[in-house]
C-alpha cells in the first residue's frame, strides 16, 4: 500500500477516534480488496469506493482496495453490506475478479493502529480462503464462532 494512502487512512481513523460522536456509538472499519485481472480490479475498486461513500469516510487501500470508516454503524451491519457487495461482484456474468473483506470494530480504548492491523489481519485471512470472503473478529460474531471464521456469501 502506498505510504500516502496509509497516511490518509490513519489520519482519518485518528480524527474519527478523537471525535465527540465516537464516544457515544460504535464505529467500524471495513477493508475491501479486489484481486484478479488488474484493469477490471481497479474498475471494480473505484466503483466500490463510490458505493461505500454514503456510509462514511472512504480511503484508497492500495491499487485495488478501499477502506471505509463507518461511524455509528454496528459491525453486523457492515458485514452484511460487505457480503452483499461480494455476492454482487461474484454474480456478474463476466466476473474475472474476487473480493475479500476484513472488518473490525473500533473500540474506544484501542489504539487506532491496533484496530487497523486487526482489520488488515482479517482481510488477509479472507484473501487466503480459496474464494475470498468476509472475515471479522470473534467479538462480533455469533456465539461459537472463532476469529478466523470466514463468512462466504
Amino acid at each position: 500500500m502506498p505510504a500516502e494512502d496509509l497516511a490518509a487512512l490513519t489520519k482519518g481513523l485518528r480524527r474519527r477516534w478523537l471525535s465527540a460522536g465516537f464516544k457515544r456509538s460504535q464505529h467500524t472499519i471495513l477493508l475491501v480488496r479486489v484481486s484478479g485481472e488488474a484493469a477490471e480490479g481497479r474498475r471494480v475498486a473505484k466503483a466500490l469506493g463510490a458505493a461505500l461513500a454514503p456510509l462514511g469516510d472512504v480511503y484508497p487501500f492500495g491499487p485495488m482496495g478501499q477502506a471505509l470508516i463507518a461511524p455509528e454503524k454496528p459491525v453486523r451491519h457492515i458485514v452484511k453490506i460487505a457480503q452483499s457487495i461480494r455476492a454482487t461482484v461474484l454474480g456478474a456474468e463476466d466476473q474475472t475478479v474476487r473480493l475479500s473483506a476484513g472488518v473490525a470494530l473500533i473500540h474506544r480504548d484501542d489504539d487506532t493502529m491496533y484496530t487497523l492491523c486487526t482489520a488488515e489481519r482479517n482481510l488477509r485471512e479472507a484473501e487466503a480462503a480459496p474464494e475470498g470472503g468476509v472475515v471479522t473478529g470473534a467479538d462480533v460474531m455469533a456465539p461459537g464462532r472463532d476469529a478466523g471464521d470466514v463468512a462466504n456469501g
